[in-house]
């Protein structure tokens, strides 16, 4: 099955809202000392890593913690990079993700199962760096390339 986009009904633009509230409560209790100067990542980035280092073992609430720092990090891919919010559906199921446009690679993050496999391999501070180098990827994919060798000619 190919991949369906479709836009987000108001349940889920909802859903977004509650997870970007609830991540005020928990940079609130996780990262009370981070400098508001430092970029919302970068704070998330600090309360993610405090957070980890209690080694929560409650699936229910660490769905909660990835979901809304996926969230967090998923509106920042939209504000920052000018994605946009979608719903994917293909043979693995249903869910939540950020695109980009044809010109911008057709770029396609799931913020939450983003979180999810650095939460499984115990990786902090990996938010406001993987903006950086999504940014940078795109730009990249973005350039019109100056030459218009053909592809099999490698000289």
């Amino acid at each position: 099955m190919m991949q369906k986009f479709s836009e987000l009904s108001p349940s889920e633009e909802q859903w977004i809202k509650h997870q970007l509230e609830g991540a005020n409560a928990f940079l609130a209790a996780f990262a009370p000392e981070s400098p508001p100067t430092h970029s919302l990542l970068d704070r998330l980035d600090s309360a993610f890593a405090a957070w980890m280092a209690t080694q929560e073992s409650d699936v229910d609430l660490v769905n909660k913690v990835i979901n809304c720092v996926g969230t967090v990090f998923g509106q920042e891919l939209v504000n920052e990079l000018e994605l946009c919010w979608v719903i994917v559906e293909d043979e693995h199921g249903t869910e939540l993700a950020v695109k980009g446009t044809p010109e911008q690679g057709d770029a396609l993050v799931f913020p939450a199962n983003f979180v999810a496999k650095r939460w499984e391999r115990k990786e902090t501070t990996f938010l406001s760096d993987s903006l950086d180098k999504i940014r940078d990827n795109l730009a990249a994919v973005s350039q019109p390339s100056g030459s218009k060798k053909q592809w099999w000619k490698i000289w």
